[in-house]
């Protein structure tokens, strides 16, 4: 009997299957096709693909900008939305030129259209709900965060001081995840 030579070639599946069941569920491919600005045509790899791989290594484990591509390889392609023949093209330059495309695309409407779509998709009732997003606490240096014009939009805008809300702010996160638990708890089991 003849012994044949074979490569184990090993793919992570993990929690994936579950990441996509609810970035479909909130159109988030629909979302980056509507409001990115339209491919270059030069470009090997659609800037909607590297971020729909980014979003997810970020809910996984959050892996370096440089490493995104390293840890793909160790996916299934499919469960990345992507082939196999485009998994060798992800990059750290990729990513960083779809964040660009992402720099550029109307982010404002984009959110608001992934709120409402998510409100109605998961049957989440506001009356329940507060979602105070008027804070944001910046740590270290951030020189160029000015409100300069880049690329024909401003940018945002670091400030100084001190937020009064934070024992408000902590109750309502407490609150909202909460909250946010009973409704996708509610949806995974209809």
């Amino acid at each position: 009997m003849e012994q044949e030579n074979f490569n184990l070639d090993s793919k992570y599946v993990g929690v994936l299957p579950i990441v996509n069941h609810f970035l479909q569920r909130l159109g988030f491919t629909r979302l980056l096709t509507k409001y990115l600005p339209p491919c270059d045509k030069r470009a090997k790899m659609n800037p909607a693909h590297a971020l729909e791989v980014l979003v997810r290594n970020i809910i996984i484990c959050r892996t370096p900008l440089y490493s995104v591509g390293e840890w793909a390889q160790q996916i299934v392609p499919s469960l990345l939305c992507m082939g196999g023949d485009q998994m060798h093209l992800l990059n750290d330059d990729r990513v960083g030129r779809a964040l660009d495309r992402l720099f550029e695309a109307d982010r404002t409407a984009m959110v608001a259209d992934l709120v409402v779509h998510m409100v109605a998709e998961f049957e989440i009732d506001l009356k329940q709900f507060h979602n105070d997003s008027t804070t944001l606490t910046l740590h270290g240096e951030y020189l160029a965060a000015d409100g300069h014009i880049e690329r024909g939009k401003p940018t945002l805008v670091a400030t100084f001081g001190h937020s009064n809300y934070v024992a408000r702010r902590l109750m309502w996160r407490r609150l909202g995840k909460c909250l946010s638990v009973r409704a996708i708890t509610r949806n995974l089991t209809t």
